[in-house]
């Protein structure tokens, strides 16, 4: 009973560390993003941890605070919560193809200091003017006389 306890511990002290590098790689992919970010923690769920290679990945979780998306853009907070994700094994290491979509919950901040501060980018006010939307047009042509309550 006694080797049955410590084989299993074993086992476990050496597939959990995977975890661990499977969670840091994928923060430092996320974080190479963005400009700036004051927090981030990512979390892959997957047992065991050898379905990974085969592409399928139980769930991931993001918790993300001050990202940076350029100079004016910043997004006050994002979390992220996935179900399953089903990879093409073969893309991992490059640009990751899913062989079906993704269904995540996602929770989106942003302060009103951000949205003013943004709505005077000169970058996405640009972005803006190309869009083909009459609401949008209006918007940027009053935003300078006036700020989000």
């Amino acid at each position: 009973m006694e080797f049955l306890t410590i084989l299993l511990s074993g086992l476990l002290a050496l597939v959990s560390p995977v975890g661990l590098i499977v969670d840091r790689v994928a923060e430092n992919a996320i974080r190479s993003q963005f400009k700036k970010v004051d927090q981030l923690q990512v979390r892959v769920d997957n047992a065991p941890s050898y379905q990974l290679l085969q592409g399928k990945v139980e769930r991931v979780q993001i918790a993300a605070r001050g990202l940076q998306l350029q100079k004016d853009i910043r997004i006050a907070a994002l979390d992220v919560e996935t179900d399953s994700i089903n990879l093409e094994p073969r893309s991992l290491g490059q640009k990751l193809k899913l062989n079906q979509p993704i269904q995540a919950g996602v929770r989106l901040v942003l302060s009103q200091t951000d949205i003013n501060q943004a709505l005077k980018s000169p970058a996405l006010t640009a972005k803006l003017r190309n869009l083909s939307i009459p609401e949008l047009a209006i918007l940027l042509v009053i935003r300078s006389n006036a700020t989000i309550l």
